[in-house]
C-alpha cells in the first residue's frame, strides 16, 4: 500500500514536471492511483493559495501532511473474480518484465498489487491477493526445472547488454548495462554504458578480462547484433567481422546459446 514516503515520492515528481505514464514508469503503481493523488495535491494547493485565513491554511496544509488511508470497514471479502485474476497476472507479468530489465526495486508487492485493485473499485481482502500471489510463485518454481552444469575455472565466460533503469543527477533514465559472469565461481561484473554500440561492447571486454586478470577459453553470447550478423537457415548464424577480429585478438572461443535461434 501507499505510505506517507511513498505519496511525497508522487507529489516531487509531479511537481518536477513529470508526466502520468513517467511516474507510473518510474514507481510501478497504477495510473489512477497516481492521478488520484496528483489530483488531490492539486486541489489542496489551489484551496490553500485562495484561502484567507490562517487557520483554514494549516487545516490544508495538515491534510496534504497526512498518510494515505483506507477505509474498509464497510467493505465484506469475496472470492477471486475471473477479472481480478487476469489483473493480478498482469501486475505479475510486469513484475516478470521488471526483473528481466534490471527494475527489481519497482515491482509491486502483493500489498502494492491490492492497493492498486482498491484503487480500481474491486472489493476484495488483502489476503485473498496474497494468497493468490503466492500460489502463482509456487506455481512458477514447480515449472522450472533446471540442470545444474559443472564449470572449471577460467573455461567460460557469459557475456550480455540489457536495460537498466538509474537515477543520475536526480534525473532518471534508461541505460545499457553490459554483464559479464564467470559461472565456475559465481561472479559477476558490470560497467553502465550511454548505448549498446561497437564501441562500448569492445571497450567493455577489455574491463571484463583487466578485472579477472586473464582471458576465458569461451565466451558465450546469445543474439546480439555485436556478434551475430545474420541467420543462415533456421540453426546456423554467421559471426560479425568485429567479434571475430575481437576473438582472434583475445584468444577465445566463441559460443552462442540456443535461445538465440530464429523462430
Amino acid at each position: 500500500m501507499i505510505d506517507l514516503k511513498t505519496k511525497f515520492r508522487i507529489i516531487d515528481y509531479h511537481q518536477r514536471g513529470m508526466s502520468i505514464r513517467a511516474i507510473h514508469r518510474e514507481t510501478g503503481f497504477h495510473r489512477e492511483t497516481i492521478r488520484k493523488y496528483v489530483k488531490a495535491y492539486e486541489e489542496a494547493r489551489q484551496a490553500l493559495e485562495s484561502s484567507d485565513t490562517p487557520d483554514e491554511q494549516r487545516v490544508i496544509t495538515e491534510r496534504m501532511m497526512e498518510a494515505p488511508r483506507y477505509d474498509t470497514r464497510s467493505r465484506k471479502p469475496r472470492k477471486l473474480t475471473e477479472a481480478i485474476r487476469r489483473r493480478v497476472d498482469e501486475y505479475l507479468a510486469e513484475n516478470a518484465m521488471k526483473r528481466k530489465n534490471g527494475m527489481r526495486k519497482q515491482q509491486l508487492t502483493a500489498k502494492d498489487i491490492h492497493e492498486e485493485l482498491m484503487a480500481a473499485g474491486a472489493d476484495i481482502s488483502y489476503k485473498q491477493i496474497q494468497r493468490y500471489v503466492q500460489g502463482k510463485k509456487e506455481e512458477e518454481r514447480h515449472r522450472e526445472v533446471f540442470i545444474k552444469r559443472r564449470h572449471e575455472p577460467g573455461e567460460t565466460m557469459e557475456y550480455d547488454f540489457g536495460d537498466v533503469t538509474l537515477e543520475i543527477a536526480g534525473i532518471p533514465g534508461v541505460h545499457r548495462l553490459a554483464v559479464s559472469t564467470l559461472p565456475a565461481t559465481d561472479t559477476t561484473v558490470g560497467h553502465v554504458y550511454k548505448r549498446a554500440d561497437m564501441a562500448s561492447f569492445l571497450e567493455s571486454h577489455n574491463r571484463f578480462f583487466a578485472s579477472i586478470g586473464g582471458i576465458p577459453r569461451t565466451m558465450v553470447y546469445d543474439n546480439m547484433k555485436n556478434v551475430v550478423k545474420r541467420f543462415v537457415g533456421r540453426n546456423e548464424r554467421e559471426l560479425t567481422e568485429d567479434i571475430t577480429k575481437l576473438s582472434l585478438y583475445y584468444g577465445f572461443s566463441v559460443r552462442l546459446t540456443e535461445s538465440g535461434l530464429a523462430p
